[in-house]
């Protein structure tokens, strides 16, 4: 839950909310990133140190390390008296043809997993010292965040081959990415936020490293091409696999993202995409029929409740269902259509961030004679289970 939330979450509730959530896979057999696992490690710092985490951060890696414009959340850099040079973040809106402006707000609830407010002097610091195992990185500290822990390539993409057109097998370190770059090892992370996108990496055999940041929701794209156009630069004269790749990759994702606006533009409730055909198959595949809702939409609006999840609340909108959890973390809405047994539906994810393309999610309700009594999503593109929230009365959320 975000910080314009009735009860915003923060590094200790995240961490609480964990077993509330569904194990969709053994530890360590897969390579399932989540950011909460980082907020949940920055909480055991803070429960271990006696310190704030940004106290934390700051007596023992950004003073060590003279990084004099780095803050943990934005609110720290303006109390310094530095909201002038804050920058602004901005996503691109394609059917407006413009960028729309993305203020810098603090996110207690994403603690550990980003909010780092710095600069590029600034923050190659960190790498320099974590190339050279420099103060206050130690040897042991080193060893251990570059250890390969799991693949992070799909099964069967490795890569290796010299007539490979794949990117490199990648594997997950302790908050870094390792792969063989060229024959050479390069170590790297990259960021994605609201309106912003930024990369770090560091060959240690070549003693070279690079922080880029941008302002953009696609500028990670662009952080990505440079790192690895600087990775040949370094490695010259050693044949170049990967990198020219990347030569258009934004323009061609544009280009892409417009097709698919396009299609969207064309597309009504009879015309849908195969996506949405392959869902409404498995919500009918138990017998069900494609049909009009007739139950009256006031026998599921109400509040839903997922210990893990919190709290939502369907109501109606131009005669659908409709949710708005715009207080969430990552802010978005619902908006529900109806397939068959007055239970089932798709309801279209909106993210504030991407408000021209609308994600399906398949949806169903428990009715319990004419009153829903429980409400599944399906949330995790990983898993494709419901999320299960019971209907509860306002007084209890």
């Amino acid at each position: 839950m975000g910080p314009n939330a009735v009860q915003p979450d923060d590094a200790q509730s995240v961490t609480r909310s964990l077993r509330h959530l569904v194990t969709i896979a053994p530890n360590r057999s897969e390579y399932l990133y989540c950011n909460l696992m980082y907020t949940a490690a920055s909480y055991l710092v803070e429960q271990k140190s006696g310190l704030s985490f940004s106290d934390f951060l700051h007596a023992n890696f950004f003073q060590p390390l003279r990084m004099k414009s780095t803050y943990l959340q934005p609110h720290a850099a303006r109390s310094d008296g530095l909201s002038h040079l804050l920058a602004t973040g901005y996503f691109w809106n394609k059917r407006g043809n413009k960028y729309t402006p993305i203020p810098c707000h603090d996110s207690p609830e994403a603690q550990g997993a980003g909010r780092i407010i710095s600069s590029a002097n600034d923050y190659i610091r960190w790498v320099r010292a974590l190339m050279n195992c420099n103060d206050p990185v130690t040897k042991s500290m080193y060893e251990g965040m570059i250890k390969k822990r799991i693949s992070q390539s799909p099964p069967g993409e490795s890569g290796d081959d010299e007539n490979d057109h794949e990117p490199p097998q990648a594997f997950a370190g302790a908050g870094v990415e390792i792969l063989q770059y060229n024959g050479h090892v390069m170590v790297s992370h990259d960021g994605l936020d609201l309106g912003f996108g930024a990369t770090h990496f560091f060959m240690p055999e070549q003693k070279f490293g690079a922080v880029i940041f941008g302002n953009s929701n696609n500028a990670s794209n662009v952080a990505r091409m440079i790192k690895y156009k600087l990775a040949d630069w370094v490695t010259a004269g050693i044949e170049k696999r990967y990198s020219s790749l990347l030569e258009g990759v934004s323009s061609s994702e544009s280009d892409d993202e417009e097709d698919e606006a396009d299609e969207e533009d064309e597309e009504d409730e009879d015309d849908f995409t195969d996506l949405e055909n392959e869902m409404i198959d498995e919500l009918c595949a138990d017998g069900g029929v494609r049909s009009d809702q007739t139950m009256a939409l006031s026998a599921y609006t109400g509040e839903y409740w997922h210990e893990g999840y919190k709290g939502i609340k369907v109501t109606q909108k131009q005669g659908r269902l409709f949710v708005d959890a715009r207080d969430r973390s990552v802010r978005f809405t619902l908006e529900f259509m109806h397939i068959c047994d007055q239970r089932k539906y798709i309801a279209y994810m909106v993210e504030m961030s991407e408000q021209d393309v609308r994600a399906p999610v398949k949806a169903e309700f428990v009715l319990e004679g004419e009153k829903a009594v429980q409400l599944g999503l399906t949330l995790e593109a990983t898993w494709d289970g419901y999320i299960w929230f019971k209907r509860v009365d306002a007084a209890d959320v």
